[in-house]
C-alpha cells in the first residue's frame, strides 16, 4: 500500500490501488496479528523479515485447511 508523504498527497492510481488491495488485506489482517503476532517484526534485515511472514501465511494456511477438514470429517 502507498502512504502519503509531508504535503504530498497520494496520486489518484495510488489511492485506487490502496482501496483494491484494502478490500482483500483486512480479512487476513486482523488474523495475522491476533494468532501470529504479525503486528511488528522482531527482526530488522529484510530477507528475515520475509522469511518469518511466509512462516506466518503458511502457518495461517494450515490453520485454515485444518479446520475444513473438521468440518468435513463432521
Amino acid at each position: 500500500m502507498y502512504r502519503a508523504g509531508r504535503n504530498h498527497p497520494p496520486s489518484a492510481w495510488q489511492r485506487k490501488f490502496n482501496r483494491l488491495v484494502a478490500k482483500r488485506r483486512w480479512i487476513i489482517g486482523r488474523t495475522l496479528k491476533g494468532l501470529f503476532h504479525g503486528g511488528r517484526a522482531r527482526y530488522i534485515t529484510g530477507e528475515k523479515v520475509e522469511a518469518e511472514l511466509t512462516f506466518k501465511a503458511e502457518a495461517m494456511n494450515l490453520l485454515k485447511a485444518a479446520n475444513r477438514i473438521d468440518l468435513v470429517a463432521a
